[in-house]
């Protein structure tokens, strides 16, 4: 297929690859060798793609029939349907299988003792609030319709 002297094992590889047939652990160790190679591997990869990025216009187009798609559409479907029944069977399987978790006695008294000896929580101090009626202050007319008022101004 190509004028370089490769040999053929890695010709298939390129063309495999431009064809997406390469599997994945092998695409990896291509990619590797391409970026590695001397030899015009990387040029033989290009030239593959170029033509299997042809390929598509090679061959008229041909339209599937109707009764096709909506045998695809609904087999999808039911796939779908299937999957969403599995998981939801899968996961009330495994909720209702395991037991409550109970948090040993001693843990709880700990806990609630700590709680009521508690007797001075901190208290969050916030900023007080500033309340703006819409009587006070100057509306002003931002453009046709908007109207807004400075609510607060920090220099």
């Amino acid at each position: 297929m190509t004028d370089s002297h490769l040999p053929q094992e890695l010709e298939e590889q390129a063309a495999a690859y431009a064809l997406g047939i390469l599997p994945a652990e092998d695409q990896t160790v291509f990619v590797k060798r391409v970026a590695l190679s001397k030899n015009g591997l990387g040029a033989a990869a290009r030239a593959f793609q170029t033509v299997v990025e042809q390929l598509g216009f090679g061959v008229p187009t041909i339209e599937p029939p109707a009764a096709l798609r909506e045998r695809v559409l609904a087999h999808v479907a039911r796939e779908a349907d299937r999957e969403e029944l599995t998981f939801q069977s899968m996961a009330d399987h495994l909720s209702f299988a395991t037991p409550p978790v109970t948090p040993p006695t001693s843990l709880r008294s700990r806990l609630l003792d700590r709680v009521r000896n508690e007797t001075h929580l901190p208290e969050r101090t916030l900023p007080p609030l500033t309340f703006v009626r819409a009587s006070e202050g100057t509306w002003q007319e931002m453009a046709p319709g908007v109207t807004a008022k400075i609510l607060h101004f920090d220099p």
